[in-house]
């Protein structure tokens, strides 16, 4: 996406060429990493930074710790050998070549999260084999775009949608809130509303209380500590699509 002329960068275009340069001791590093951080096209373009970016780029596959790309909150926790992937673009998304997977004994927690009420959370994912939970809850009954075969689907302490599968092993956008759910899959979309707010869990991938493990592949996790309008979680959505290559 086309980004705007920073002014103060030294190699500035000569429409900027009346502006100072600051002077005095400049921390080039801590600067670099703020123009990243401003200007990443991993970060949706909506006026709220989501608090944690998890993606294939950000995983250290020696230790297993899934770093923030924002710099706020590591994983904080695993099981088994969840491990880094690339290959070929494939299952109806033509950007993703790279992805973190693991199988029914793979999992990772990211205990900071919530799955109550005040959060947004995008997710970015597919079946991989054996098809129950993807995404849950460490705590209570609460799971976010599979289940037992079908995706995409939702239940956070009751159903937000029927139990058809749709996607297949498709990779699937989800954006989730308490009481919203939609997911984004080979163009189509299916989603509903209702769920309750009363889980006192947090977001796990493959770990969490329930033991309905599948064998997955994960883009990425992006997680907002606040509840998205409409419109922009939709603006993000549309973010996402065009970043990995959904219709």
């Amino acid at each position: 996406m086309p980004k705007s002329v920073n002014p103060n960068y030294i190699g500035k275009s000569p429409e900027f060429d009346n502006i100072k340069q600051p002077e005095g001791k400049y921390d080039t590093q801590m600067a670099a990493q703020q123009i990243d951080i401003n200007t990443s096209d991993v970060i949706p373009d909506i006026s709220t930074n989501p608090l944690n970016i998890y993606v294939p780029s950000t995983f250290n596959d020696s230790t297993k710790v899934w770093a923030d790309y924002m710099g706020n909150n590591n994983s904080s926790a695993y099981r088994g050998s969840p491990s880094y992937t690339t290959g070929n673009s494939s299952n109806n998304a033509t950007n993703i070549t790279e992805w973190v997977q693991g199988n029914t004994s793979a999992g990772i927690r990211f205990s900071h999260t919530s799955c109550s009420s005040g959060y947004t959370a995008f997710t970015i994912s597919r079946y991989n084999g054996a098809e129950l939970r993807v995404w849950n809850s460490s705590s209570g009954n609460w799971l976010s775009g599979f289940w037992s075969g079908a995706a995409p689907v939702a239940f956070h302490e009751g159903w937000l949608t029927d139990q058809t599968d749709r996607a297949g092993t498709s990779w699937v956008i989800c954006v989730d809130q308490y009481n919203y759910f939609r997911g984004y899959y080979n163009g189509s979309n299916y989603g509903g509303t209702g769920g309750q707010n009363t889980n006192s869990g947090y977001w796990t991938l493959n770990y969490g209380s329930n033991t309905e493990y599948s064998d997955w592949a994960v883009y990425g996790f992006w997680y907002y500590n606040t509840t998205l309008s409409s419109s922009d979680r939709d603006q993000v959505i549309s973010y996402l699509k065009n970043l990995v290559g959904i219709s």
